[in-house]
């Protein structure tokens, strides 16, 4: 009888990494999935459905997972999944893959948005685009959607999904999370950097072509009295860069204008 409930209990086990295998696959298609539609959220400004699509086929799996290995019957011999610390070690292996999957996901799509055409900020509205079946996206845009849609994940969807990992007893998670985080914290960045130089490629193009055609010495110049016509269309465009940003997420204007700003202001 006890090799029976052995081998039930290894079957059980061999089920969830089965589940998990097949989520974790999925989960690293998403970004096929990625539709461009914006919602709007109070809190973080318009994002796209892919942020709830993971959260949501995670809240599926782990349905499956409760009905069909974690539930037991302790009366009649059964043993609790996370009883044992294979399970629990292979639980939080799962989660941990789970999640970096989804942040391979938005290195994709950030990916694909910046190999696109170059963008044209001279005006915003009329550069390159992307395509899908409702409008017509900038590419500067879809960076800062990509972007925007990351930092959705990590204030709201992981939170969640760790709540629900907790509920049906997953173990470690504190651990696993603060794995995750240094992971995320690092695409962060990677996502930041990439909108960010993105925007500046026009500035700096400007910025050599005409900073020093005018020979400017200001060892002969102590007062300033006017500013190329250059100078001032640097400045409209920022105005540009601003609405477009704040368009997605105001919480985002200050972030990506500041890196600009400081990079043009050393150039």
């Amino acid at each position: 009888k006890q090799d029976l409930q052995q081998l039930m209990f290894d079957l059980r086990l061999e089920c969830f990494k089965v589940i998990m295998d097949h989520a974790c696959l999925e989960v690293s298609r998403l970004n096929a999935n990625e539709t461009w539609e914006l919602e709007y959220d109070e809190q973080l400004g318009s994002h796209t459905k892919l942020p709830n699509l993971f959260h949501d086929m995670i809240v599926s799996k782990a349905s499956i997972i409760y009905e069909n290995v974690l539930s037991v019957n302790v009366t009649k011999g059964e043993r609790k999944f996370f009883d044992d610390k294979e399970a629990i070690k292979q639980a939080a292996i799962a989660v941990y893959r789970l999640l970096v999957d989804f942040a391979s996901v938005f290195q994709i799509l950030i990916k694909d948005c910046s190999s696109a055409p170059p963008n044209s900020i001279e005006p915003l509205s009329s550069s390159a685009t992307m395509t899908n079946s409702s409008e017509h996206l900038s590419k500067t845009t879809c960076l800062v959607i990509v972007f925007n849609n990351f930092v959705y994940t990590r204030r709201f969807i992981l939170p969640r999904l760790k709540k629900i990992f907790l509920n049906y007893g997953f173990r470690g998670m504190d651990r696993v999370y603060e794995e995750i985080e240094t992971i995320y914290k690092r695409v962060d960045e990677q996502l930041l950097e990439t909108v960010q130089t993105e925007y500046l490629r026009p500035f700096l193009h400007r910025l050599e072509a005409r900073m020093y055609s005018g020979r400017f010495d200001w060892a002969t110049h102590m007062r300033v009295t006017a500013v190329k016509d250059y100078v001032k269309h640097i400045i409209l465009d920022l105005a540009r860069v601003h609405a477009e940003i704040y368009s997605i997420s105001s919480q985002l204007v200050f972030l990506v204008l500041s890196r600009i700003l400081s990079t043009l202001v050393n150039e």
